[in-house]
């Protein structure tokens, strides 16, 4: 009777501590399972810089372990721009950079192990837009050249005026105008030509007027 009375009391008990023991253990793995994360870089993910950084860092939720350590920063044109070996201090990993090339979006990979022994792998990415001081500079250098122009021009101006008065081009003389004006003339139909033609078609003419009175006497 008693046994049957306490079974109940000794079921719910057991059910209690097994629920408490399921909590303490998912307690416990929870902080297990968060490993490391990626908190912050230096530049920002998709930042855009216009001075090239010397140096790239990435920050992390927890402790990095100084061992197989891995930060590659790789180029708009595929080149590899990290230099040297990256160092972990504590919650953060700093790489050194060689000068960067052109314009473009720059990738940061990275690799890098955490407090707990995890691996743990990503990337970042920013842009490098440097203004166009070259440009302006070239431009700025290339302006004085103007005056060098204006006076080649100046002294070549004589020269101009030389030419222009050259005997090429002086006036034709009058005479020589109308001659010349007369030989063009000339090259139309000769004159003694329209005369020939004048005297056959006055012979036609006269040839057929006795022609044709002769006709006509004949008839009467």
């Amino acid at each position: 009777m008693n046994r049957s009375a306490l079974s109940p009391h000794l079921f719910r008990r057991s059910v209690t501590v097994l629920g408490l023991a399921l909590l303490a253990l998912v307690g416990f793995a929870l902080p297990a399972s968060a490993h490391t994360e990626l908190t912050g870089s230096d530049p920002a993910d998709g930042a855009t810089v216009i001075t090239a950084p010397a140096s790239v860092t990435l920050s992390f939720s927890e402790g990095v372990q100084d061992f197989a350590l891995s930060v590659v920063v790789t180029g708009p044109d595929g080149t590899q721009y990290a230099a040297g070996e990256p160092v972990a201090d504590g919650t953060s990993v700093t790489t050194t950079v060689n000068p960067l090339g052109s314009a473009g979006i720059y990738t940061v990979a990275y690799r890098i192990v955490s407090a707990d022994d995890h691996p743990v792998t990503g990337q970042v990415t920013f842009a490098y837009a440097p203004p166009p001081v070259a440009t302006t500079s070239l431009a700025g250098s290339a302006a004085p050249a103007a005056p060098a122009s204006s006076s080649l021009s100046s002294s070549a101006s004589p020269v101009t005026a030389a030419a222009d008065r050259s005997p090429t081009s002086s006036p034709v003389p009058r005479s020589t105008a109308t001659a010349a004006t007369a030989a063009s003339s000339d090259t139309g139909t000769p004159f003694w030509m329209w005369v020939l033609v004048v005297v056959v078609t006055a012979l036609l003419l006269v040839g057929g007027w006795f022609a044709w009175r002769s006709r006509s006497g004949n008839a009467g």
